[in-house]
């Protein structure tokens, strides 16, 4: 029984294998442009996410129970081995994606809010990072990692993440607002670890793309 637990242990260890452990934001080819908006002040990531974190995979291990449920909305801190700093990789990663598409004269994250200045202002609020993993054994306890062995799927993995811009300008009066979220899922087994960290990058990176793309459409006073 003891070594049928060490192998189970070994073959979840291995849904964690990547090609990637941090956050990677690659921004879009720099963009020249003569007709520039002022100065843009990108505030500090808020972080509104929820704090749970559950884990019943090992139910499935249990005879004639379909699977087991984990669930998190930090996936940072769930031990999937994901190196992720909101508040600065993100922040800067919207900062880089605004300069590379050269919208505004200047952009830049300041040291102490109350002495930034600017023509607009920038807020970033990270709503939502959940992921949901359900293992099965396909009801047959540990009979079911010699199916995965054959190559049956081992998890299923839905992963969510949200987040929201606000731009104003230096009078406070709000320009621009909108959520943007973005949904992935993939089956994982023992021979095709899909990467769940290279789709949450994948999610991040849509998302600040698909915003910067939306703000460069404003008509700004230049």
């Amino acid at each position: 029984m003891k070594n049928k637990f060490i192998i189970i242990f070994l073959l979840i260890s291995t849904l964690s294998c990547t090609h990637t452990n941090s956050f990677i934001f690659n921004p879009s080819k720099k963009i020249e442009n003569s007709k520039k908006s002022g100065i843009l002040v990108v505030l500090p990531l808020k972080d509104s996410r929820e704090t749970e974190y559950i884990d019943y995979r090992l139910l499935s291990l249990i005879p004639l129970v379909p699977y087991g449920t984990k669930y998190s909305s930090q996936f940072e801190k769930d031990g999937e081995f994901y190196n992720f700093r909101p508040k600065y990789d993100l922040t800067n990663a919207v900062a880089e994606e605004i300069e590379a598409n050269s919208i505004f004269e200047e952009t830049y994250i300041p040291e102490r809010i109350s002495k930034a200045e600017g023509n607009y202002f920038l807020s970033i609020n990270l709503i939502k990072t959940k992921t949901k993993l359900k293992m099965t054994t396909y009801m047959v306890s540990f009979i079911g990692v010699y199916l995965w062995l054959l190559g049956l799927p081992i998890q299923y993995e839905d992963i969510s993440v949200s987040l929201n811009f606000e731009l104003k300008n230096k009078d406070g009066v709000l320009i621009f607002q909108k959520t943007y979220e973005k949904n992935e899922s993939n089956y994982v087994g023992y021979y095709y670890v899909t990467g769940l960290n290279e789709k949450i990058n994948k999610s991040f990176e849509s998302i600040i793309k698909e915003f910067v793309s939306d703000i460069k459409n404003l008509k700004l006073k230049q």
